[in-house]
């Protein structure tokens, strides 16, 4: 009988220390939404700020690495570094673009990235035009990876890690 209950005791105890894990690794992370942005135009956007700027990326999948378009960037508070790249998509390649690393905020969470600058105009003016979504980049798997994101699309947010 005495070890019934304490095998009964111990199974709480780890059931307990289980629900506490999973509830520890939720609390951990920041939930974007792209709902609003997926319901209105078919694109899971997310919204950052940096100061009085609201930044609208378009989470890409697809892309390696985060982009942002260079007339944005001359209003942005950026780190300059001596990276540079290629990337090819679509339009074909973009050589020896530039690398800025930015940060920007989600409610109080700062993060940061790295993104390649290159002239995106024609493409973000076209996703205007046939969306309506004023969108200033992509945010790429490098971010994703790094935050540890969860795209969830049933509940349609970006879980990231704080």
């Amino acid at each position: 009988m005495i070890l019934k209950i304490i095998i009964i005791f111990v199974l709480i105890v780890v059931i307990a220390i289980i629900a506490n894990g999973i509830e520890d690794r939720k609390s951990n992370k920041v939930a974007i939404s792209f709902r609003e942005s997926l319901d209105l135009c078919g694109l899971p956007v997310v919204t950052f700020r940096q100061g009085r700027s609201k930044l609208n990326f378009i989470l890409d999948t697809g892309s390696n690495v985060s982009v942002i378009d260079e007339a944005i960037v001359k209003r942005l508070k950026v780190r300059e570094t001596d990276r540079k790249t290629n990337i090819t998509g679509i339009g074909g390649t973009a050589s020896e673009l530039s690398v800025v690393d930015i940060d920007f905020k989600y409610k109080d969470v700062v993060l940061t990235d790295s993104f390649q600058v290159t002239d995106m105009s024609a493409t973000l003016s076209a996703i205007k035009a046939t969306t309506g979504v004023t969108a200033h980049g992509l945010i790429g798997n490098e971010f994703m990876q790094k935050y540890e994101s969860i795209l969830d699309f049933e509940n349609m947010v970006a879980l990231i890690k704080k």
